[in-house]
């Protein structure tokens, strides 16, 4: 991984976060993404959440992307009391009261990594923040970046753990 997208982020408390389905860190092409740009999400893991904990954002980022910013694989907020994701979550097994916001390609929902040919291993950045406001109160906002300003005062704790994928 070239870049750390959270190395310049708000400081706030650190959330161990986990990613148990990779095999010596890697996100397993078969399962997990597909040329078609289609995907099963990872399951993710976190220790025990801060006291106020009223959401999660989930996010999984690829700063090694060929593309000015990188590339949003998912995006989503899910209530605190619905424990962790199960793999294969996005779109068919999310927990009730969570949403799920477009990603790059500006479609809701999970979709895998597919590092283009030549572009070497990406490193994908999966995120849990924890937030102390509720899924509903999240604010509308036009982009990511904006999403990522404005849940600051909302901010607990955000753990990341790093799944990698390699070009063809």
């Amino acid at each position: 991984m070239r870049v750390d997208p959270y190395a310049n982020t708000f400081p706030t408390n650190e959330l161990p976060v986990a990613l148990p389905e990779l095999t010596d860190g890697a996100f397993p092409v078969a399962a997990y993404s597909s040329e078609a740009g289609t995907g099963r999400s990872p399951a993710v893991t976190w220790e025990t959440l801060p006291e106020g904990t009223q959401s999660l954002l989930v996010t999984v980022f690829d700063p090694d992307a060929p593309v000015p910013g990188g590339f949003w694989h998912w995006i989503a907020v899910v209530p605190a009391g619905a424990g962790q994701l199960v793999a294969g979550a996005s779109g068919q097994d999310m927990p009730e009261g969570s949403i799920e916001l477009p990603n790059s390609f500006g479609v809701a929902g999970y979709v895998g990594p597919n590092p283009p040919q030549g572009t070497g291993v990406h490193g994908n950045v999966v995120a849990v923040t924890a937030l102390s406001s509720a899924v509903h109160e999240l604010p509308d906002v036009p982009s990511t970046a904006m999403l990522h300003a404005s849940i600051i005062p909302a901010t607990l704790a955000r753990g990341t753990a790093v799944g990698t994928a390699t070009a063809a």
